[in-house]
């Protein structure tokens, strides 16, 4: 997919600029469970990568971290101001290519896991992948499940004066 830094921003539901150097953060930790989750934005240096990267850093009793990355979404410039899609990981494993739909369907991943982390509320990973990601997927090799433009004179014809419009 190829998209404006603006464009693909909007997609994500982020209004702000992003520069050359900068990040966009956000972060939400639970105390309680030991969790922190972070998701962030960046622009390279020379403003030729995107890079968007979902963490999970589980804290243990002892003071020790385990960092889990979830998701990572990079797009390289191409030309002007034209980016391209080039990589998805999620969990580890490449899903750019191998599914379809897969840069929509990230896209929508990002922005609804940083809507709940700026709720406050740990996202739930898995849950969104499959609504997102996998669904994003199923629903592009679906058919349409619309009526047919065909169909020119598919509705009733119009009541005469007098007459309800019900046969």
């Amino acid at each position: 997919m190829r998209v404006t830094l603006e464009q693909f921003l909007g997609k994500l539901g982020i209004d702000v600029k992003l520069r050359p150097y900068e990040t966009i953060p956000y972060d939400y930790f639970n105390p309680a469970k030991g969790l922190d989750v972070m998701a962030e934005v960046s622009l390279s240096g020379n403003g030729n990568m995107i890079n968007v990267e979902i963490q999970l850093i589980e804290h243990n009793a002892k003071g020790d971290m385990n960092f889990r990355q979830i998701l990572q979404l990079q797009l390289k410039r191409e030309q002007d101001d034209i980016f391209m899609a080039t990589s998805l990981r999620y969990e580890g494993q490449q899903l750019a290519g191998k599914k379809l739909n897969w840069f929509e369907g990230a896209c929508r991943f990002i922005k609804q896991s940083m809507a709940l982390i700026k709720k406050g509320t740990l996202p739930d990973f898995e849950g969104l992948f499959k609504t997102t990601i996998d669904e994003a997927e199923t629903n592009a090799a679906s058919g349409g499940g619309g009526g047919g433009r065909g169909f020119k004179n598919d509705k009733p014809p119009p009541a005469k004066p007098g007459q309800s419009g019900r046969f």
